[in-house]
């Protein structure tokens, strides 16, 4: 025959289990809102992107046709194109960290290891 557990012994671990278990669920929907949020968010990067992306090809564009005939013409667009790919490979690394997040559990796990 088992023995009996005591109630007043067992009561402070139903008590812990059941706070974690609360904790846990309150953690679990704000990490839902907050996925949700992040993808809306990360809608909105990506549409931006894709606005600052056309902006600065439409003032490239201007820019030529601005500048034709000027005798600094290819030094101007050459800093103009480097400026534009600098601007654009920042932007996509950020909307890529964006994309990642959150880090997956393994990963952040083997980041503390490390």
């Amino acid at each position: 025959m088992e023995p009996r557990r005591n109630y007043t012994s067992v009561k402070p671990q139903l008590i812990n289990e059941w706070f974690t278990l609360c904790c846990l669920e309150t953690h679990q929907r704000q990490w839902i809102y907050t996925l949700e949020e992040m993808n809306s968010v990360s809608m909105e990067i990506s549409e931006a992107v894709l606005r600052i992306e056309r902006r600065l090809s439409d003032a490239q564009d201007f820019l030529k046709v601005a500048l034709e005939g000027v005798d600094e013409y290819s030094t101007i667009m050459d800093d103009c194109d480097m400026k534009t790919r600098q601007i654009m490979t920042t932007l996509r690394e950020r909307q890529f960290m964006l994309e990642k997040w959150p880090p997956s559990r393994d990963s952040s796990r083997a980041s503390r290891l490390q």
